[in-house]
């Protein structure tokens, strides 16, 4: 309730106006970011009026969600309500938390979907291990990098889990193969942006930011 209160309170930040410029020419793709922030702030724009509790409403949506499946995920490793409770409330705590549950950035819906994606490849790996978590859960991930291209971090943690729980039957298995699949086939629209485009955000998020990086000094 907090955040619906403050959400309409102050002028737009700059990445904010800059991912509304975005949806004013709806692509499958953009430069700098995927574009499902900018989607989420179109669909709100459009039945709320182009306002800034409109563009950051969606946010807020995104961090409800992120609370709700972190809690889950947290009940089924610690098997309690009580430590699943305190685990919200130490996500609440934190002041990145708290910036993108308000502020519209890709990263409300990429922590939207990487806990999503987390939850159903927990259930994937430590319960039955049926093939709708696995797709789900590949859903969810090609959502995540749908958000932001560091949601393909997902599928390098679950191998690093498979290698490092020894679960080398899966790792020989088609399942998590599958959810990659899946996952690919959600993100496609971007890769096709991309091939239109001379794979020019690509580009931009690997080689570009790598020369940057590397010209740092101390």
């Amino acid at each position: 309730s907090f955040r619906l209160l403050i959400a309409p309170t102050f002028n737009l930040v700059p990445q904010e106006a800059y991912y509304w410029l975005y949806i004013q020419r709806p692509a499958l793709g953009y430069f700098d970011h995927p574009p499902i922030c900018s989607y989420t702030i179109g669909i709100f724009t459009g039945l709320f009026g182009d306002n800034e509790f409109a563009v950051r409403f969606g946010m807020i949506i995104y961090s409800i969600g992120t609370a709700l499946f972190l809690f889950l995920l947290a009940k089924k490793i610690f098997k309690n309500n009580l430590l699943a409770y305190r685990t919200i409330i130490f996500l609440n705590l934190t002041v990145f938390f708290n910036i993108h549950s308000i502020v519209a950035t890709p990263d409300a819906p990429l922590l939207f979907f990487w806990s999503g994606a987390m939850f159903f490849f927990y259930k994937a790996l430590f319960e039955k291990g049926i093939y709708p978590d696995w797709i789900i859960a590949g859903i969810f991930a090609g959502f995540a990098v749908y958000s932001k291209y560091t949601g393909a971090l997902l599928f390098v943690s679950l191998f690093l889990t498979l290698i490092f729980l020894k679960k080398w039957n899966l790792l020989f298995s088609p399942k998590p193969y599958i959810s990659i699949l899946v996952a690919m086939l959600v993100f496609s629209p971007v890769i096709y942006w991309n091939f239109e485009n001379n794979w020019a955000s690509f580009l931009f998020q690997s080689t570009h930011r790598a020369q940057a990086i590397s010209g740092l000094k101390l």
